[in-house]
């Protein structure tokens, strides 16, 4: 049998070593993706909310200037609320479940605050629990007590990882394959009925002694 053979032995030795090899590939590189442009989305929505926090503390007209710079910053999946200390929250809205969060409430101590987590989106008509990068950072206008909370979908990052894993996947198999043809080829040319074939070629010397 196979199995019971040194090519099927070295045959599953060589599946287990690619797939185990594969497998630590494939986490290493689902984490360096993930923590690679989670750091360059967090840079840059950053950036951004920083630029708008200069506009609108240095812009006398707060609803131009706001009106100005979502035009230009948001997007199918990014966002751009402006909320002040007099804004009522307890009714529910599409923002309810990220303004609300705790952690974007402690911009209001007056420190910057970044974080990634799962909300609830509505999405073509339908509530999703989406991966999501929140900014929020405070300011103060005509001394009044002003948050600037932008946040975005990180679909874009999950979608690039997932075709990572599925890249990694199909080099698995592609292994895998070629690995099994090279192991039955090696088995067919060493089959036994072609070394009985080669010995009955040969004289027997031991008959002639």
């Amino acid at each position: 049998m196979i199995w019971k053979s040194v090519v099927g032995k070295l045959w599953a030795t060589i599946i287990g070593l690619v797939a185990l090899v594969l497998i630590a590939l494939s986490l290493f590189l689902t984490q360096f993706f993930d923590r690679f442009y989670y750091q360059q989305e967090s840079n840059d929505l950053e950036r951004l909310g920083t630029a708008v926090v200069q506009v609108l503390s240095t812009n006398s007209n707060q609803s131009l200037a706001f009106q100005n710079v979502s035009q230009l910053i948001e997007g199918e999946d990014r966002r751009l609320v402006v909320l002040d200390s007099t804004d009522d929250l307890t009714s529910p809205t599409a923002d309810s479940d990220i303004l609300l969060d705790p952690r974007v409430q402690e911009g209001w101590t007056g420190k910057k605050v970044i974080f990634r987590d799962y909300f609830k989106v509505e999405r073509n008509g339908e509530n999703k629990l989406v991966d999501m990068l929140v900014v929020a950072i405070p300011y103060e206008k005509n001394n009044q007590k002003k948050l600037v909370v932008l946040y975005e979908s990180l679909t874009a990052v999950t979608e690039t990882i997932k075709g990572t894993k599925s890249l990694i996947l199909y080099a698995a198999g592609l292994g895998i394959l070629l690995t099994t043809i090279f192991a039955f080829f090696f088995i067919h040319a060493h089959h036994p009925s072609s070394l009985a074939d080669e010995r009955g070629g040969r004289p027997d010397r031991q008959r002639r002694l």
